[in-house]
């Protein structure tokens, strides 16, 4: 939510307990059921605004469109920088020489933009909503055009499960951004690869796939956002892998 849709909620809200027979009494209830959500809302929307300036991007609202290949409409929001931050610190230590970063629903490219300050030599993210597509692509091309350092930012008009390439290593951060189907059709592909994937699933809605597919357990990082980390060694076992080429018996 970004501020004017969170001043817009409270402005209406208020209006509707001025206009009850009893305003004390729905304010009352209103704080009570409301409240923790709305503090939230305004910790995230507000919280983030300052990174979003200091990269000169707008990447914070809600926008609608379809998921995947379902065609499953959902609310787009982009994750809290506090979470990003938390992410970042933790693939310091586990990923610290992984040069690609992919992201799978990026919707208006945080994470590529906030990514970009760190190893990475490719940043790319994946949106299947047309009109998310479109603003992000946008918003990339005034972004290079004003700061090199997002040269190495993409951003492709697809569905994330069939188009990662899985030749090379790389970080894979998922935003809840799929259905239980495309869920289970990436991670069939995932445990086949023969690289190093480092997962950072945050609001692991579809966890119970994931780990049921990959028989990966998950590390736990504590978040404004809950996130659950997964390693594929896919590399390990391509170099384990028996050499029988050209062999006869």
């Amino acid at each position: 939510m970004n501020p004017v849709s969170f001043l817009s909620r409270v402005c209406g809200a208020w209006r509707r307990i001025r206009a009850s027979e009893r305003p004390a009494r729905a304010a009352i209830a209103w704080a009570h059921a409301h409240a923790q959500a709305i503090w939230r809302d305004a910790v995230w929307a507000i919280g983030d605004l300052p990174d979003d300036m200091y990269l000169g991007v707008w990447t914070g609202g809600v926008e609608q469109g379809c998921s995947d290949g379902d065609l499953q409409f959902f609310g787009y929001r982009a994750v809290a920088y506090r979470t990003l931050r938390d992410i970042r610190l933790h693939l310091r230590v586990h990923a610290p020489d992984v040069r690609r970063f992919v992201d799978a629903g990026c919707g208006l490219g945080r994470p590529l933009y906030f990514f970009s300050r760190e190893q990475f030599d490719q940043l790319l993210g994946y949106e299947v909503a047309l009109s998310i597509f479109e603003r992000s692509r946008r918003q990339l091309e005034r972004a290079k055009f004003r700061h090199k350092r997002f040269a190495a930012i993409s951003i492709e008009h697809g569905d994330a499960t069939y188009l990662i390439d899985l030749t090379r290593d790389f970080v894979l951060l998922l935003y809840n951004p799929f259905g239980p189907v495309p869920m289970a059709r990436l991670c069939g592909r995932l445990k086949d690869a023969r690289v190093a994937i480092h997962i950072y699933y945050v609001n692991p809605v579809h966890a119970d796939i994931l780990e049921s597919i990959l028989r990966q357990p998950a590390e736990r990082i504590d978040s404004f956002i809950p996130v659950n980390y997964y390693f594929i060694d896919g590399a390990a076992e391509r170099h384990h892998l028996p050499d029988t080429l050209g062999s006869e018996d």
